[in-house]
């Protein structure tokens, strides 16, 4: 790979797989509630007390939400742009990781490194999603890299040192102490452990490093214990009974990890375990921290009761530092053993079986029903080239980086055409979302309200655009104050006539279905089709 522009060549590969497609995704509900409080920010102005349709929002530290509140600020409603915040954080995650590898071997080792983080399925994901995960491991990264930077420096460096406690800081106020858990704890002795740094004369400056992380990090917890006390009390006793008894897996649940790095699943197992069996590769110092910090990512992970396979995440870099490390391993050794050669062979002709057959299915069966299109010719053009290139490097004796080079190539170009044809298939159903109702003149500017009795799910208040009430039911509305002369019932049966309408006109607008996924498939819930009432009281 070229280091004449490294940085610029991760630029361009970032632009495709990790903003391209991004408003095809459909909207989850962890989005939903990042973006719903962000607007109540815009419109509100609580920025330092969040709310979430009127509740205070504490569960998550503010900054991303403070990033999506300056974007929808800036593009009103844009799904593409408040993803395109979350790519560019993942894209610096990316240029941090470079960065780190860059203090800790040189550069090619860190370009690959860093296109292959760019290219693992988790994070080219979770930079589509404009939630919390990819800002939290972003600025930690940054943080292990000034770090690195400045441990590896004669000198105190107070500068890097203190820089690395606010990027630290920042990372604790962007999902708490989840990045600083995963990936700095196992980290420190990884690191300490593979290059043993001199630290003397250097404890002053990393006293003062926490306590730049302590002051960024717990500014904000101290102004809501000193003004809303009772809320974050509240707030901190159900996020810890969600950690022991939400999602609960077993211990070896992410012993699977391997999998959530996509096209890299079996190169991350052979970067694993072929520095056990070459000994040119265990005196390697990079590649014995990538592995044992991939590996105690894994084991500090898998000791949380709650378990989610984005909880991942945290794992792609050192997993990228792993897989980076044995790449450049491969550049500088001319010949390699017999069975690390034929055990690449064999990677490479899995990949091509599989990209071939991918093209095959798409071509003469096209199980997902989906249309002509350019992107559907590109995604099985990429394929096929993909897979003779994987071909051809598993039928040649001497072994070249072509399989590795392939993999980036099919990853940026698949991501051009992926999610295009993904919103195909999932929408092949008319699809019909509460954000159309900002599109009637009948419907616009009034207050919705909801039934206290049914729920309320985030992605419904995200597409109406602002706060629902709970209708009071206790009176007739024309004797009390809480309803407006006109409004919106966001409702999920309509007529009923238990409903303490008598006198108001009630114009049904339509039903309205948030479900990116047809009745009767998996993942399909009534909970996101509701009614829109228009209640008009004001000729009464």
């Amino acid at each position: 790979m070229s280091l004449k522009h490294p940085l610029f060549l991760l630029l361009v590969l970032c632009a495709f797989t990790l903003f391209m497609g991004n408003r095809y995704l459909p909207v989850d509900i962890m989005e939903s509630r990042n973006l719903a409080t962000a607007q109540e920010m815009v419109e509100y102005g609580n920025y330092l007390t969040p709310t979430l349709n009127g509740a205070p929002r504490f569960e998550k530290p503010p900054l991303p939400t403070w990033g999506a509140a300056l974007v929808e600020h800036l593009a009103p409603h844009s799904i593409g742009a408040q993803r395109s915040l979350s790519g560019l954080m993942a894209t610096l995650w990316v240029i941090f990781s470079f960065l780190l590898v860059s203090e800790l071997a040189n550069r090619r080792q860190a370009l690959w490194t860093a296109a292959i983080l760019a290219t693992s399925y988790l994070a080219m994901f979770m930079a589509r999603n404009a939630t919390w995960d990819i800002w939290c491991h972003s600025l930690l990264t940054g943080g292990l890299w000034l770090y690195a930077r400045a441990a590896q420096r004669p000198g105190r460096q107070w500068p890097p040192f203190l820089m690395a406690g606010i990027l630290f800081g920042l990372s604790f106020m962007s999902k708490g102490p989840i990045a600083l858990y995963a990936l700095l704890l196992p980290f420190i002795p990884a690191y300490h452990w593979a290059f043993r740094p001199s630290m003397q004369g250097k404890w002053p400056p990393l006293i003062g490093m926490a306590l730049a992380a302590l002051a960024v990090s717990a500014w904000w917890y101290v102004y809501l214990l000193l003004f809303a006390q009772d809320e974050i009390s509240h707030v901190m006793h159900k996020e810890t009974t969600a950690w022991v008894s939400h999602s609960v897996r077993p211990w070896w649940y992410y012993w699977s990890f391997c999998k959530e790095t996509g096209i890299w699943c079996a190169m991350l197992l052979i970067s694993l375990v072929m520095p056990i069996m070459n000994k040119s590769i265990r005196q390697d110092r990079s590649q014995w921290m990538g592995t044992a910090w991939t590996l105690a990512c894994v084991f500090l992970l898998s000791l949380f009761p709650e378990k989610k396979a984005r909880y991942l995440l945290p794992l792609m870099l050192p997993a990228a530092c792993c897989m980076g490390a044995y790449m450049y391993s491969l550049t500088k050794r001319r010949k390699l053993p017999r069975a690390e050669r034929n055990t690449l062979r064999i990677h490479s002709a899995l990949l091509a079986a599989v990209c071939l057959a991918l093209a095959v299915v798409l071509t003469f069966f096209n199980p997902l029903h989906l249309s002509f299109s350019p992107s559907l010719v590109i995604i099985t053009c990429s394929f096929v080239m993909a897979g003779t290139a994987f071909l051809y490097d598993a039928t040649h004796r001497n072994r070249t980086v072509l399989t590795p080079v392939a993999a980036i190539l099919l990853m940026a170009l698949v991501s051009t055409s992926f999610f295009p044809l993904l919103h195909q298939a999932q929408s092949s159903r008319q699809r019909t979302s509460l954000r159309s109702l900002h599109d009637l003149p009948a419907a616009q500017g009034l207050p919705c309200y909801y039934m206290p009795y049914e729920e309320l799910r985030p992605e419904v208040i995200y597409a109406v655009g602002h706060r629902i009430l709970p209708l009071d039911t206790t009176a007739h509305p024309s004797k009390t104050q809480t309803v407006a002369p006109r409004f919106l019932l966001i409702t999920a049966q309509w007529p009923n006539a238990a409903l303490p309408l008598q006198g108001y006109s009630c114009t049904d607008l339509g039903i309205f279905d948030e479900n990116w996924k047809s009745p009767g498939q998996s993942g399909y819930r009534e909970s996101l089709v509701r009614h829109a009432v228009l209640v008009d009281g004001s000729g009464n």
